[in-house]
């Protein structure tokens, strides 16, 4: 719904690069989907960083408190609230389901108006393992009431794409710009943006 890849990316970047480490598009791929501690263990065992990993989590979320708090740096992707309002006024369940932070969706749903749209939203907090498992979206699934085969899933990362098939998901896969490279042949859709026809057709014919 947003580019927080973004704000991640720049998260890893300031973190390791005070430890004279580098955040890599190849690191960025292989994290994609996982929770927050999955991340800084995953970084802190690559890089052989001495930090504790709890300190490196707390380090992490206060820089993204202060880049998150720069009203311009996230925006609704373009397409998004026409899909929520289409998707709302025929009555579809949605929620969501994210390997962030409650607080931060909260933020980010509350700063756009958007929270009404959404029955369920599934976090970090509510999960053990984070994506390519599908323990997220087996939630979300349940949550929402539908059978798992008529639940579509909106995902711009591999990780997440895997996530949601082995949910038992449909899975349209909208790439960013670190994720536009990657091998989307698992999901049933790929698609430039929220506002191609060929998700609306999916969605609502």
């Amino acid at each position: 719904m947003f580019d927080t890849e973004s704000v991640y990316s720049q998260v890893g970047e300031r973190v390791l690069s005070k430890r004279g480490r580098h955040f890599t598009l190849d690191l960025k791929r292989k994290i994609m989907g996982l929770t927050l501690p999955e991340v800084w263990s995953y970084l802190k065992n690559f890089n052989n960083l001495k930090d504790n990993v709890d300190d490196l989590v707390k380090e992490a979320r206060q820089t993204f408190v202060d880049l998150l708090t720069q009203d311009t740096l996230l925006r609704p992707l373009p397409g998004l609230v026409e899909l929520l309002s289409a998707a709302s006024r025929v009555g579809l369940k949605l929620a969501v389901a994210t390997s962030s932070e409650k607080r931060w969706v909260d933020l980010l749903l509350s700063r756009y108006n958007l929270q009404n749209y959404f029955s369920t939203i599934i976090t970090s907090e509510n999960i053990n393992k984070g994506k390519p498992n599908p323990e997220i979206y087996l939630k979300a699934v349940a949550a929402v009431g539908y059978p798992a085969e008529r639940c579509l899933v909106l995902e711009d990362a591999l990780n997440g794409i895997k996530s949601a098939k082995a949910a038992g998901c449909l899975a349209v896969a909208v790439p960013n710009q670190y994720t536009k490279d990657q091998d989307f042949s698992l999901a049933n859709l790929v698609v430039d943006s929220l506002a191609d026809p060929q998700l609306w057709k999916l969605i609502f014919d």
